[in-house]
């Protein structure tokens, strides 16, 4: 059961809190009020914030847009890079140098043929000393390789026809070594490259022994003034 409550106590109880607002209300009103202000200014510079970036966004994405059609539609100038390579210097020779002196009379080849002639090389053999095949083929190596060397310095061109032409080289013999002597002065005097090999003596013939003539290579009809008469080997 509820205890009575006199009229007098209510009315105290009323006039109390009619006096004044409750200890606490006034900051707690004021912090309300500062809560208040701060999401105002949030939303503001929310506001702003969008609206700057709708502002800018579309200029973007269309500058962004333009600049790679332009870059698809002209490509830039490929570069190209060059390597550079250096030669290297050969080493300097340390054994002693060897200096090719030039010829005395050195040998002027005749190239008075007629246009469009070929060029030849004739091998003389001398059959005075009865050489076997082995030592007829030795001793023409070695005249032919002696008269290109005597060319290559000072008359290449010559070589470059005779080789272009297909090195054309004949065989032929002579019965003693007199007429191969004989030979080689006639070319000597023609101004034909000759050369008359003089054989070391280390095998079948004697030392000093002139074996294999080579006379060109010259023009056929210059060469056959001189050997015309000379049979094949």
């Amino acid at each position: 059961m509820s205890r009575g409550v006199s009229s007098s106590a209510v009315d105290k109880v009323l006039e109390s809190t009619a006096q004044g607002p409750r200890p606490g209300a006034d900051l707690r009103s004021k912090n309300v009020r500062n809560l208040e202000r701060a999401a105002g200014r949030r939303h503001k510079l929310r506001f702003a914030y969008s609206r700057t970036i709708r502002r800018t966004l579309l200029p973007f994405v269309a500058g962004f847009a333009t600049c790679a059609w332009m870059g698809f539609m002209k490509k830039p100038p490929e570069i190209v890079v060059k390597k550079v390579v250096r030669k290297k210097k050969p080493p300097a020779p340390t054994g002693p140098i060897i200096e090719e002196l030039p010829d005395e009379n050195p040998v002027v080849p005749t190239m008075a043929g007629a246009p469009g002639e070929e060029t030849k090389l004739v091998l003389v053999v001398n059959e005075e000393l009865k050489m076997g095949a082995g030592k007829v083929a030795a001793q023409c190596c070695h005249a032919t390789l002696a008269v290109y060397q005597s060319l290559e310095g000072r008359h290449r061109n010559v070589l470059r026809q005779w080789e272009a032409e297909g090195q054309k080289k004949i065989a032929l013999k002579c019965k003693t070594t007199a007429q191969l002597r004989e030979l080689a002065a006639k070319a000597e005097c023609a101004r034909i490259p000759s050369y008359l090999v003089a054989d070391a003596g280390r095998t079948q013939v004697a030392a000093g022994a002139h074996t294999v003539l080579a006379v060109g290579p010259a023009p056929e009809s210059v060469i056959n003034a001189i050997t015309g008469e000379l049979r094949l080997l």
